[in-house]
């Protein structure tokens, strides 16, 4: 039986009723809230300590190539260099968690103000902001802290986009959601409005212009020095002011920042002095890092989420009062396959490989029962109104992904792939990564897969090696597909993936008939209703051709240590605003004091 798979992890399932989330306590817990003042989270409803100034938070940061000018200027200055850039709008940070918990989609009901103070769609093709009077940027050679203007966002669309005064240049790379966005034109008619104009309606033209991942205010004048990233410059909370290559990020507190925190008002962003990022990416490092208390926190604000369930349960039984935040964003275990050839290209071969899984027991056994197991389609469950939840699909689609080896066995026998003399139907392979994957739970699916006569090899490669090999189509058979169930809410990012001409797609999914409904799903656009319709109605098609091998959707952690307050596991401060949490956490020193 497929059982003796799991054999190992009878006693790792005992953990799971050990994982708590509360404060430390000690005998002079009564006497410690004494001497403090409480406030109350308005997002939460809980009793925090006071917000307090002052003080160095100490993060990991996975390293990237902070070295290329174009990386900044697009995807690191996204995700990366938030702490010192801002965008035109953001989450609304005082939003409710029941209503939104920060961690996956940011549906526009939640995206508020930022750079932009006010904003007008007179027409489906315009789009007006109007920028805040009381911005300025860092104090800092060539700007010296001059005052923010529309016509520096613009330059900043224009130059990634390669419009305007950059019309005929490369536009910059990963601009992701805005990128599929058809500007006309962006315009600073006066010193404070900006009006964009697009060449057709598009129904999510708003958020994506206001909260994009990278679309963030760099002042023109630094456009040919951001290849070193001590020039950085922006409106944001800090400042930098060290970066050395390979090590770190030191970042000061912009005296002259001007916003203040959304629960608190007249509290003055940021918190803290100091802001220190240390690049690391192995797991077993940031842990013992977490364990010494070098840094304050680990997790998705600086792409550092802790994967191995076993590793986190075990930190904070180790380091009471360590604070775990579960966050799972799409299924990370889904594989996309060679749909364009035997035996993949058989819809019940996919549907038998489906079946062969016990999911359920792997996700409360092998995952400590955290993650769901249910199957979903390309859409997530955060992007309401869009997705298909399980319990909605029709009674003869759910059956494939039912835990049922002999119904699998049956449709393989149906397909022409019996099982020969030595037992084995068929063999084929999986691709995935041995440094951001889970190797073990691919060994577990080929154990499953050998049980009703499917032989699958595991090739783990580093991930550069992955990714050659997965735009080169050099695969047999299946490979990592992390896109499944997606809190995304762009439709280019979770439904244009099965494109022909995506670069991100599950495999080889090539139908005519989706192409046709996703060209109908784009045309319309400009009508957010249909749009909604059309999007359920494609993402109901695609899980019926069944072109992913469904797994669990399983949390990474975000962790904090227990002096580190007003953070309640968010990921980022709206789409891609990584850093925006550090400038709003602040320290509870005298228990760092006590702790270390």
């Amino acid at each position: 039986m497929a059982l003796r798979f799991l054999w190992f992890m009878t006693l790792a399932f005992a953990l799971v009723a050990t994982v708590t989330f509360a404060s430390p306590a000690g005998e002079d817990e009564a006497a410690m809230a004494a001497e403090k003042e409480y406030v109350t989270d308005p997002s939460t409803g809980k009793q925090v300590l006071k917000p307090a100034y002052g003080g160095t938070i100490t993060v990991a940061q996975r390293p990237l190539g902070f070295d290329h000018a174009d990386t900044w200027i697009s995807h690191a200055g996204g995700v990366y260099a938030g702490a010192a850039l801002d965008k035109l709008g953001q989450a609304d940070w005082a939003v409710d968690r029941s209503v939104n918990k920060m961690v996956t989609y940011y549906p526009e009901s939640v995206v508020a103000d930022h750079l932009a103070e006010s904003w007008e769609n007179p027409d489906p093709l315009t789009y007006i902001y109007k920028m805040r009077d009381n911005v300025f940027f860092h104090d800092k050679p060539p700007v010296n802290g001059r005052q923010f203007t529309a016509d520096d966002m613009a330059a900043n669309y224009e130059r990634l986009f390669g419009i305007g005064r950059f019309a005929g240049q490369e536009p910059a790379v990963h601009t992701w959601g805005t990128k599929a966005l058809p500007f006309e034109s962006v315009t600073a008619t006066d010193k404070l409005t900006l009006v964009i104009k697009l060449s057709r309606p598009n129904a999510d033209t708003h958020r994506q212009l206001f909260d994009d991942c990278h679309v963030r205010a760099y002042p023109p004048e630094t456009f040919d020095m951001l290849g070193n990233v001590n020039n950085l410059i922006g409106t944001g909370p800090f400042m930098v002011n060290e970066y050395v290559s390979g090590s770190s990020i030191t970042w000061d507190r912009n005296p002259n920042y001007w916003k203040d925190d959304e629960k608190y008002p007249g509290n003055r962003l940021p918190y803290a002095d100091k802001l220190v990022m240390l690049f690391m990416s192995d797991e077993a490092t940031i842990l013992a890092a977490l364990r010494s208390g070098q840094i304050d926190i680990a997790g998705a604000t600086g792409n550092v989420l802790i994967k191995s369930i076993a590793n986190a349960v075990q930190l904070q039984e180790d380091v009471p009062g360590m604070q775990l935040f579960p966050i799972a964003r799409r299924s990370e275990t889904s594989l996309g396959m060679r749909m364009d050839k035997p035996p993949l290209d058989d819809i019940r071969v996919r549907h038998a490989l489906q079946m062969a899984l016990d999911l359920k027991t792997v996700t409360d056994n092998y995952f400590y029962g955290f993650g769901d197991w249910q199957p979903t389609g390309s859409i997530g469950p955060a992007v309401i109104g869009y997705n298909n939840p399980f319990d909605t699909w029709p009674e003869e689609l759910k059956k494939f992904w039912s835990y049922d080896p002999a119904g699998a066995e049956r449709l393989l026998d149906e397909a022409g792939y019996p099982r020969g003399a030595d037992g084995v139907r068929f063999q084929t392979s999986i691709l995935t990564r041995v440094d951001r994957s889970d190797v073990g739970y691919m060994e577990l699916v080929a154990g499953y897969w050998k049980e009703i006569g499917v032989e699958a090899e595991i090739e783990a490669v580093d991930s550069a090696t992955y990714e050659g090999r997965r735009a080169a189509l050099d695969f047999d058979g299946l490979k990592d597909f992390w896109a499944v169930g997606a809190d995304y809410g762009q439709m280019a990012s979770t439904l244009g993936q099965f494109r022909d001409d995506s670069s991100y797609r599950a495999g080889t999914f090539s139908d005519p008939v989706f192409e046709a409904k996703y060209d109908e799903l784009d045309a319309a656009a400009g009508d957010a209703e249909e749009h909604r319709r059309l999007a359920k109605a494609l993402d109901m098609y695609v899980i019926e051709q069944h072109p992913y091998i469904y797994g669990p959707r399983v949390p990474a952690f975000n962790i904090a240590q227990p002096w580190i307050v007003g953070y309640n596991g968010e990921m980022a401060i709206g789409n891609c605003a990584w850093n925006g949490p550090y400038a709003r956490m602040w320290i509870d020193s005298q228990l760092k004091a006590e702790l270390n």
